[in-house]
């Protein structure tokens, strides 16, 4: 879990506009999914929810038409 969530956190990072492209919101969006899979919520700290759960919201506002 940590991994991944240190993967997310450097493609971030590197990629400050992810969020403006379909292959960084694609990456993004399966990231979360494979991390929902593999942990619960209560299994990360404040921060590490609180990071996931800004990029939830913007791949969110993204679909959005």
């Amino acid at each position: 879990m940590s991994d991944l969530l240190n993967e997310m956190y450097a493609f971030v990072q590197e990629n400050p506009d992810w969020m403006e492209t379909e292959e960084g919101l694609r990456k993004m969006n399966t990231a979360y999914f494979v991390l929902t899979t593999i942990c619960q919520p209560d299994m990360t700290s404040q921060a590490e929810f609180d990071f996931v759960i800004s990029i939830v919201n913007t791949i969110k506002e993204k679909a959005q038409p």
